[in-house]
């Protein structure tokens, strides 16, 4: 993939690299070169340890938080990119542990409206009634 590495210093620092899934860390290796380039790999090889759709989550991450264009950030600052991974990481944590909060949020809003619509109609039914 053209990422010059010192094997040896590079598995003293990430020898976890070792325990991980072969084709997820060239999944990974292969986005991240693809997208920025083998010297963001090689800076930063903790990259690696991190699953590709989360790589790619990071990004969208740091975009929307950021809202403008985070790539470049990420190509001078591979630990910039590594943030976003960890905040995309925590943010889909928030997510599953609040279940669907959206879904939530339009649920009651239905109910309120279902319920003033039947309490418009009931005032209109009493003046009626009353006329």
């Amino acid at each position: 993939m053209g990422i010059a590495l010192n094997e040896d210093s590079f598995l003293d620092k990430w020898p976890q690299l070792l325990r991980l899934d072969t084709d997820f860390v060239i999944e990974t290796a292969t986005w991240l070169v693809k997208e920025f380039s083998a010297d963001c790999v090689a800076s930063d090889p903790r990259l690696l340890a991190f699953r590709c759709a989360d790589v790619e989550y990071g990004l969208e991450f740091l975009c929307t938080t950021m809202m403008q264009n985070a790539k470049t950030a990420c190509s001078v600052s591979p630990a910039f990119l590594l943030s976003g991974i960890e905040g995309g990481i925590q943010e889909k944590a928030v997510q599953k542990a609040l279940g669907s909060p959206g879904a939530a949020t339009s649920a009651a809003s239905q109910k309120n409206a279902a319920d003033a619509t039947q309490s418009l109609k009931h005032i209109q039914k009493q003046k009626r009634k009353g006329m």
